[in-house]
């Protein structure tokens, strides 16, 4: 589907099944999406989509993450496995599953920096691939418990991971910490942002909370509310997947530039 503050509707030329995972090149627009038997779809400038098959033994499973990093290369993640295609599709997919930890704490999750490097967030720590190599940053190098649930790296190159509350590292094996104490409504993270204001914003599993120079706060219309996903637009609003009060269905919080906030 693709919308906006207004609604969403149905995108044509796409088989009529069930989607897994959806990214938009925040550069140039282009689409990536997944369907069930290692389909995976990407949008061509000139419209319609382009068709590519994640590698054996994975061929048959869904990507639930999807990225294209600063090579243009497309990356597919999903239950234990890492893929990467090059930047023209042309050959099969490279499988990168043993180069480090994969298995997920919930979601599948994919960030590429501007450095061109990946990062996945796991139940062992985070993954970082340059390459065809990487390391794990994990509790060894500084990072805050054992997991981790997001990552950000902003537009400044400051790296924030979300696990058991939102850190931010410092250097030299340093972080920063924040967590209920600190006006979190949970101490477990989901998604990180940082809108084009500067602000900071966290989905919690108890809301979507934004940072501030005193410490953080709940956003009322999510509170108590699990907050799933969040994107920061072009435009300088923040998208939240969550949860509306009273359905159970998943559903989507839009707050504009100026401040609008609505339920779509």
């Amino acid at each position: 589907y693709l919308g906006g503050p207004s609604g969403f509707w149905p995108v044509e030329g796409l088989p009529k099944e069930p989607t897994s995972c959806v990214w938009i090149n925040p550069s140039d627009g282009t689409v990536l999406t997944a369907q069930s038997q290692g389909r995976i779809y990407r949008s061509l400038p000139g419209g319609g989509w382009g068709e590519a098959r994640l590698a054996a033994p994975s061929d048959q499973q869904a990507a639930l993450a999807l990225v294209q990093d600063a090579d243009g290369r497309t990356w597919a993640r999903g239950d234990g496995f890492l893929q990467r295609f090059d930047r023209d599709w042309k050959r099969p997919a490279q499988d990168l599953s043993k180069v480090l930890p994969l298995k997920a704490l919930r979601d599948a999750m994919l960030f590429a920096d501007a450095e061109g490097r990946v990062w996945a967030p796991t139940q062992s720590g985070l993954d970082c691939f340059q390459g065809d190599g990487g390391f794990l940053l994990d509790d060894s190098w500084g990072l805050p418990g054992s997991w981790a649930g997001s990552v950000l790296v902003d537009r400044e190159g400051n790296l924030w991971v979300g696990s058991e509350g939102v850190h931010r590292a410092l250097g030299r094996m340093l972080w920063s910490a924040s967590t209920r104490r600190q006006g979190l409504p949970s101490d477990t993270i989901w998604a990180i942002a940082r809108t084009r204001d500067g602000r900071v914003w966290a989905g919690t599993q108890g809301g979507l909370a934004v940072g501030g120079a005193s410490g953080w706060s709940v956003v009322p219309e999510t509170k108590g509310l699990p907050v799933n996903a969040l994107l920061a637009d072009a435009a300088g609003g923040l998208w939240a997947a969550v949860n509306p009060p009273g359905s159970n269905r998943a559903g989507a919080w839009h707050l504009s530039k100026d401040g609008r906030s609505s339920w779509v």
